[in-house]
C-alpha cells in the first residue's frame, strides 16, 4: 500500500470507517481499500460517498463498484463537486470545461494565448478558478482534480444524446463518429481525436463544415488519409501533424494562436497569404519541414514567439 505520510493514513481511515464502521478493514480488502484511495485522489468528500456505497458490500461487489466508478460518475460525488462550477460566470465555465476537455497538463502561458483569443480572458479566469479549488498550477502547467475533470466532462456529455450536438468532444469514438459520419454542428467549439497508438481513418472531406465555431482542433497519433475539403477559419489552435496533404485553398484562420504541424506538407505562402495579417499566432511548430525564410519573416513581425 502507498500509505506514507499522515495524510494517506487519515484518507485510509476516512474510507475503512465509512466502510466497514471500525477502524481497520478485513484483510481480504486492503487492496481494493487502496485502490478506491488511489482513484479518490485524496479528496476526503469523495471518500467518504464511497465508503458509505460500499458498506455491507462483498469483495466482488466492491471490485464490480470500482471498475463503475472509474467509468461512471457517481451522482452524489458530482452532484456536490458541481456546486462550485455553478458558481462560475459564463467565461469562467468555458475555461474551466476547456482544460478539463483539452488542455489539462498543459503550459499555463500556452494555454492563457489560446483562450484570451478566444475573448474568454483567462487571466481572470485562470485566477477565479485557483481561488475556488477547482484547479491548480505546479511548474507552470495547469492541473485539476481526476474527479473535477471527471464532474467537467461529464457536464459536456450531459448536453446531448448525440456527440455532434455537445460543444467539445475528446472521446476518440465519439469524435471518429462525428468525423466521419459528417454529423457535426455549429455547438461544437473543440475536437480532440487522439487514440493510444498510431492508426489511419478517413475522414469525410467535408467534416468540418457544419462547425462554423470550432475553435480547437486536435489530432494526435491519427493520419487521416484522405484530403480535406474544409477547416473553419475561426480556429485558434490547430494541432495537426502528419498530415501529408494540403490544407483548404480557401482556409484563412486569421485568429489562428498556434499551429502544430510537425512532418506535414504545407504550403505556407498559401496558408499565410500576404495581404492578411495573423496577430494573434504566437507559436507555430513545424519540425522536419522545409521552411519558407520569407513567409517567416513576414509572420514574426506579429506576436509570433515560439518557432
Amino acid at each position: 500500500m502507498r500509505l506514507c505520510n499522515w495524510i494517506d493514513m487519515k484518507l485510509f481511515s476516512s474510507l475503512v470507517k465509512n466502510a466497514f464502521n471500525k477502524n481497520e478493514p478485513e484483510a481480504d480488502y486492503l487492496q481494493l481499500t487502496d485502490q478506491f484511495i488511489f482513484y479518490a485522489n485524496g479528496l476526503p468528500l469523495a471518500l467518504q460517498i464511497i465508503g458509505s456505497d460500499l458498506r455491507g458490500r462483498n469483495i466482488c461487489q466492491w471490485e464490480s463498484e470500482l471498475e463503475k466508478y472509474k467509468n461512471i460518475p457517481n451522482k452524489e460525488i458530482q452532484k456536490i463537486l458541481k456546486v462550485s462550477f455553478e458558481g462560475l460566470d459564463k467565461n469562467e465555465q468555458d475555461i474551466f470545461l476547456d482544460i478539463a476537455c483539452f488542455f489539462k497538463g498543459l503550459s499555463k502561458n500556452y494555454v492563457v494565448d489560446i483562450l484570451a483569443a478566444c475573448n474568454l480572458y483567462p487571466d481572470s479566469g485562470i485566477s477565479k478558478l485557483i481561488d475556488k479549488c477547482l484547479i491548480r498550477v505546479e511548474f507552470d502547467k495547469l492541473w485539476m482534480h481526476d474527479l473535477l475533470q471527471q464532474m467537467g466532462r461529464e457536464i459536456v456529455r450531459q448536453e446531448s444524446n448525440v456527440p455532434g450536438e455537445r460543444t467539445r468532444l475528446w472521446c476518440y469514438d465519439d469524435a471518429l463518429e462525428v468525423l466521419t459520419e459528417n454529423t457535426g454542428s455549429d455547438k461544437i467549439r473543440g475536437i480532440m481525436l487522439c487514440f493510444h497508438k498510431p492508426i489511419t481513418v478517413t475522414l469525410a472531406p467535408k467534416a468540418f463544415e457544419r462547425m462554423r465555431n470550432l475553435k480547437f482542433l486536435i489530432v494526435d497519433n491519427v493520419h487521416i488519409c484522405e484530403e480535406l475539403e474544409y477547416l473553419p477559419n475561426g480556429l485558434r489552435l490547430l494541432h495537426l501533424p502528419n498530415f501529408h496533404f494540403p490544407l483548404p485553398s480557401n482556409f484563412c484562420p486569421q485568429k489562428l494562436v498556434t499551429l502544430e504541424m510537425p512532418r506535414s506538407r504545407i504550403r505556407l505562402e498559401k496558408l499565410f497569404k500576404q495581404e492578411f495579417h495573423f496577430q494573434n499566432l504566437t507559436c507555430i511548430n513545424l519540425s522536419k519541414f522545409v521552411k519558407n525564410f520569407k513567409i517567416f519573416q513576414a509572420i514574426s513581425r506579429g506576436n509570433l514567439s515560439t518557432l
